[in-house]
């Protein structure tokens, strides 16, 4: 195991428990307290964007949330009360890449998962709630007006930045057993009076999350012709369009090659590359338009190698700007937030060498350098060339996005508009692109003070003198577009925004495909 604990990285808090019986004696309220003032400094100091992107899309500013948190610390009297309240904190911090995890030992009890009887749908940008079957408008949920229940939802109980991807939570949680003032929904009442019985049965499928590592499935397409198809993405053709659907980026297997240009095996993103290249290759005479599609694409890895094939002009990485504290002097945590990328290292020593980071004030950002060092040995902002082989001509070059495109999904569709010249239509897409965070963890030592340290977000395994609390992960970078400004909470500006209704939110991916064909292909 890696041993990352420095003394400089060591901020106790003058806190004591009985340490021969730290394992049955909870804090004292005075103590719990202190803890949660520790809790939110370390968020503040470090954190890079998520308190800001809160303030500019909810309605409850930071400090309005931290000081409503802080008064439900004060009720907890034991550990699981504690690790209730600590995850109701991070359930509303607005990262959907962080985490929050209580680990110190507690009676384990099993989560049940559930699955309403009631389906439930939504409607942007007029921001409405229907019930699936009957297609009847919902007014209230356990006879609490649906408005204030999604409202509080927005503000407290979702990591999501935009209210399409808070909407799309909304429905998840519904379905999943969102309790209501403390109370699993038992009933809906549409707005014309009627109303029904909500029914949840314990859910035994596998967790939502499994479905990302299936294989990609193109049978909703039924009037286009496969051309290719891979593990998780597709290319497909009609009417002299050309279709690529890609699924997401999380690959179980596989180097990220940039380039893709040795043979790769199956279940890879250079061997769904490969297979895009082909595909292409063989149609290259029978399309004038090519239609990207990354609606309800969560992400995954980094996309450089799909940009570099697909993308027909020189693109860069994604602009980030890491945040100044003393964190960044600490060589192996340094290389943890920054993948490890020796060019960042080179980065690192050329604005301590220029005197840059010196003169940047503890707190601020330093400059802006590439994300994945791409471009450059040195991390630098250089253009990247895409391959021979993507040297294509299209009339159009459309991306189709919604509030469930994320993470690398979002960078693919702000570099496409950037630098491919991308029309985007859709729904405004999550904008929730962080990568580089930084994960504190609070735990009592073997004299029974709090203290805590700081790792780096992938990093599993390290040593602690003394039983860990909790840790939870913040964004320390900062993801920018060419004028300085943050993207994250930043949708890309949409080409053709594409409502959603009643009568086209079962089959809107389709419907957003149509609409794209129909208003830049078609007219064109």
């Amino acid at each position: 195991m890696k041993l990352i604990i420095n003394s400089i990285f060591f901020l106790s808090i003058v806190i004591s428990v009985n340490a021969q019986d730290k394992d049955k004696s909870f804090l004292t309220s005075e103590q719990v307290s202190e803890l949660y003032k520790q809790m939110i400094s370390e968020i503040e100091f470090l954190d890079a964007e998520a308190i800001v992107v809160r303030n500019k899309t909810k309605d409850v500013s930071w400090d309005q949330y931290k000081k409503y948190h802080e008064t439900q610390f004060k009720k907890v009297d034991n550990y699981q009360e504690l690790r209730q309240k600590f995850l109701d904190f991070g359930r509303g911090f607005v990262s959907g890449h962080s985490y929050f995890r209580f680990t110190y030992p507690t009676e384990k009890t099993k989560k049940n998962r559930y699955k309403s009887s009631i389906k439930i749908g939504y409607t942007y940008p007029n921001i409405s709630f229907f019930d699936l079957e009957t297609k009847k408008t919902i007014q209230k949920i356990n006879d609490v007006s649906i408005k204030d229940v999604f409202k509080k939802f927005v503000n407290y109980e979702t990591r999501s930045n935009g209210l399409g991807t808070s909407q799309a939570s909304f429905k998840f949680r519904f379905e999943n057993g969102l309790k209501i003032n403390g109370k699993i929904p038992e009933s809906i009442t549409y707005s014309d009076g009627s109303s029904k019985k909500v029914v949840y049965h314990k859910n035994e499928d596998k967790a939502s999350w499994y479905n990302r590592y299936k294989a990609i499935d193109v049978s909703g397409y039924k009037d286009w012709k496969l051309v290719k198809k891979g593990y998780k993405a597709a290319l497909l053709v009609k009417n002299k369009i050309a279709l690529v659907k890609i699924k997401n980026f999380a690959y179980k297997r596989g180097s990220n090659d940039l380039r893709c240009a040795l043979e790769a095996k199956d279940s890879t993103i250079c061997s769904d590359i490969q297979k895009l290249r082909q595909g292409l290759q063989l149609i290259k005479n029978q399309v004038d338009h090519i239609v990207f599609d990354v609606q309800d694409n969560p992400g995954g890895k980094e996309n450089s190698s799909f940009m570099a094939e697909l993308c027909s002009s020189q693109f860069m990485d994604l602009r980030v700007q890491y945040k100044k504290t003393g964190l960044l002097l600490n060589e192996n945590l340094r290389l943890e937030l920054s993948y490890g990328f020796s060019g960042a290292e080179k980065w690192f020593e050329n604005i301590l060498k220029n005197k840059t980071y010196e003169k940047t004030k503890t707190g601020d950002f330093l400059p802006i350098r590439a994300d994945f060092c791409r471009g450059s040995e040195n991390c630098d902002l250089a253009y990247i060339q895409p391959n021979k082989t993507a040297k294509r001509e299209f009339k159009n070059v459309i991306v189709l996005v919604n509030e469930n495109t994320a993470s690398s999904a979002d960078d693919f569709a702000y570099r496409m508009k950037e630098y491919g010249n991308a029309l985007v239509v859709g729904q405004p897409q999550s904008a929730d692109l962080t990568f580089a965070l930084v994960t504190v963890v609070f735990y009592i030592d073997d004299n029974g003070s709090i203290k805590k340290t700081y790792i780096g977000n992938d990093q599993r395994e390290y040593k602690i003198a003394g039983q860990e609390i909790f840790q939870f992960s913040i964004p320390y970078s900062r993801t920018v577009n060419k004028q300085g400004e943050m993207l994250q909470g930043n949708p890309a500006k949409l080409d053709l925004l594409v409502g959603l209704n009643k009568e086209n939110f079962e089959n809107r991916e389709l419907y957003v495909l149509n609409n794209a064909i129909k208003k830049f292909i078609n007219n064109d």
